[in-house]
This record gives C-alpha cells, sequence and structure tokens, in this order.
C-alpha cells in the first residue's frame, strides 16, 4: 500500500494541498528534461515541478526502463529525489544535490554505493517546449451529502507545448492532452480546459459520484522520434479507497501519429512476459499464475511504454493482480525480441542501421 500512495505522489494526485480552496486561475511551471551521467554511466532525467514538489522519472540510456523519482526543492537549493521500494515503501535510490534552473549535480546512494551524478538541460529541443500548468480547488460539502467525506477536490497537472513550439506533431501532442480532459477541440489553452472540468467536477449537486479527482499528464519519454505521455486519472466514488488508472500514448514524432505496430506475430513474447511477471513478484517457475495472479493466463495489454531500447507493459490495479499490488510494469529489452519487431518500427528507432 505504500507504494501505491508513493505512485499517486509521484503523478502529482493526492497531497495535502488538496484541502484548500480554489484558485482563481491554472499556474504554469516547468518541465525539465535533463542530461548527463551518473559517473560513467549516461542517464536522462524527465521532470515535472509543482511549487518546490518534483515529480519524474529517469532512466539509464543503455536500457531506457523509467524510474519513477519524486522530492522537494529546499530554500537552499538543495533538491533530493528518491526512489522507493514497491513494497516498503523504503527508499531505494536517491539523488541529492544543487538543482539549478539548467543542471542538477551531487550524489547519487543505491545499496550503500555513492556515486557522483551531473545532468543538465539538452542543447536540441527538436522544435518541441513545454509548459506545466497546474490547477486545483475543493468545495466543502453540507453534514447531509459528506458519508465519511468532508469535501470534494479536485487537482489537474499537464505537459502542454508552448506557443513557441514548431514541431509538426504539436497538433497531435495538444489533442492527446486535451482528451484527457474530456475534450476533442483544442481551441483556447489547456489551462481552461482544466478550469471547465474543475467547474463540473466542484459543482456536483444532488447526490456526489465524485468526491475527489486528480488528472495528471506527464511526460515519461522525449527523443527526436517517440515521445510517451503518461495519463493518470484518479477518483474518490465514496468507496474504501480511490482507484486509479495509467494510460500511455506513444507519438512517433517522425511520422506525426501515434506509433504503429511494435510486433509481428511473435511466438516467445508471451513466455517472456510470464518469465518477467515471475521475477516481478519473486514467483517460482512451478506455482500457477492463479497462485499470485488474479488470472491464469498472463494477457498482452494494448497499455506500454515505448522507447528506441525497450518496451513497458503495464497493468492497472485489478487487472491481473489485487488492488494492493499497485500498477504492475513489466520492462523487456527490444535486443531480447528483435525478430518480434516490425520493419516499420526498426526503421522508426534506428535499428535497422
Amino acid at each position: 500500500m505504500k507504494y501505491i500512495f508513493t505512485l499517486l505522489l509521484i503523478a502529482g494526485s493526492v497531497h495535502i494541498t488538496l484541502a484548500q480552496k480554489s484558485k482563481p486561475a491554472p499556474l504554469i511551471t516547468r518541465f525539465y528534461q535533463l542530461t548527463g551521467s551518473i559517473d560513467k554511466y549516461p542517464i536522462t532525467l524527465n521532470i515535472h515541478r509543482k511549487g518546490n514538489d518534483f515529480y519524474g522519472s529517469y532512466y539509464y540510456n543503455s536500457t531506457e526502463e523509467t524510474i519513477d523519482l519524486f522530492g522537494v526543492l529546499q530554500n537552499d537549493g538543495s533538491l533530493r529525489l528518491t526512489n522507493n521500494n514497491r513494497e516498503s515503501g523504503d527508499m531505494n535510490e536517491e539523488f541529492s544535490g544543487k538543482f539549478k534552473d539548467s543542471s542538477f549535480s551531487g550524489t547519487w546512494l543505491h545499496n550503500g554505493k555513492v556515486l557522483p551524478f551531473r545532468v543538465t538541460k539538452p542543447l536540441n529541443t527538436n522544435g518541441l517546449y513545454f509548459d506545466y500548468v497546474i490547477t486545483k480547488g475543493s468545495r466543502s460539502l453540507p453534514k447531509d451529502q459528506q458519508f465519511g467525506r468532508s469535501e470534494i477536490t479536485y487537482d489537474a497537472a499537464a505537459v502542454c507545448p508552448t506557443a513557441s513550439s514548431t514541431h509538426p506533431a504539436t497538433k497531435l501532442i495538444r489533442e492527446k492532452i486535451f482528451e484527457a480532459f474530456g475534450y476533442t477541440s483544442t481551441n483556447g489553452t489547456i489551462g481552461e480546459a482544466m478550469l471547465a472540468d474543475k467547474k463540473d467536477v466542484l459543482s456536483q449537486g444532488g447526490e456526489i459520484e465524485k468526491y475527489g479527482v486528480s488528472i495528471s499528464v506527464n511526460i515519461v519519454y522525449l527523443s527526436k522520434q517517440l515521445l510517451t505521455l503518461s495519463i493518470l486519472t484518479w477518483e474518490d466514488n465514496g468507496g474504501a479507497h480511490g482507484n486509479y488508472t495509467i494510460k500511455y500514448v506513444n507519438i512517433d514524432l517522425v511520422n506525426n501519429s501515434e506509433v504503429g505496430a511494435v510486433f509481428n506475430e511473435c511466438a516467445q513474447l508471451p513466455a517472456l512476459q510470464e518469465k518477467k511477471v515471475r521475477e516481478y513478484f519473486n514467483a517460482s517457475g512451478n506455482q500457477k499464475l492463479s497462485e499470485f495472479l488474479l488470472v491464469d493466463t498472463l494477457p498482452t495489454p494494448n497499455n506500454c511504454i515505448i522507447t528506441s531500447k525497450g518496451i513497458t507493459f503495464s497493468y492497472d490495479p485489478y487487472e491481473i493482480a489485487a488492488y494492493a499490488a499497485g500498477q504492475i510494469k513489466l520492462y523487456i529489452p527490444f535486443k531480447e525480441i528483435q525478430g518480434c519487431l516490425t520493419d516499420e518500427f526498426k526503421k522508426l528507432v534506428g535499428m535497422n542501421k
């Protein structure tokens, strides 16, 4: 359960500022892509800033398997970003150092190993520039509508291409972000869409269907060829706990479309996925999947993070396991299944060179 709470924090969805009253207008903060290395190992950070709170992920450039991070910037400019163990909630990795607008440097800690790191803002933006837009609000409920909740809360955050973005895929990216808030038209700003969505939630009358709503649209991966957005939607519908889903949108920045077919017919993929889920749950090869999952056969989800080095299949709570298991992510490097990839996808990520 600690992992679930951490996941929601990373996505910027549930924290104490929800209790504050509605702000009159959305705030624009920052998205940072920073590149550099831990010691001699190249890494990339994709970090979103909400005030002094930072949420996002990093990956080693050799694998591009994303690792979640969150932390708080102190008044003296020091920043500590951590990744927590999914089961215990204890700190697993830590970046600690000084943060400036274009750089972050200090020490990285993992299992007692301490190494220096430094990351800076990349020079080539590929014509894409992103703001990070946030808004939040709440409305107190009369006693006859409370049912264990004293208020309705709303919290939203989303990256959005700036007006200065010149990349041909800018329109498509905006469409996908607006869709997260229920809008098919991209007229106006994402902040206006957020305010309209917030008004709908906070103005509920009669029987309350949503006591809390949180939506966040973050960047998980960004290169010259690919952009992956994560869309987290959390709702409190009055039950024992809120429920959330995380959808990933993978955009082909070369052809200005959603990423097409990644795999051919691939007989080895199901077996490899089963191997990965057993590793994830530390389950032996003799155990039936139904002994630690809610399914007898592991489905291949359409929901995934696609990078140039690998694919991460994502399962929402209750999809294959109990709610307490949280989001389940299974990473498979393309080098293990290169024969399964379509020629078009190989061309897109440069594997045909």
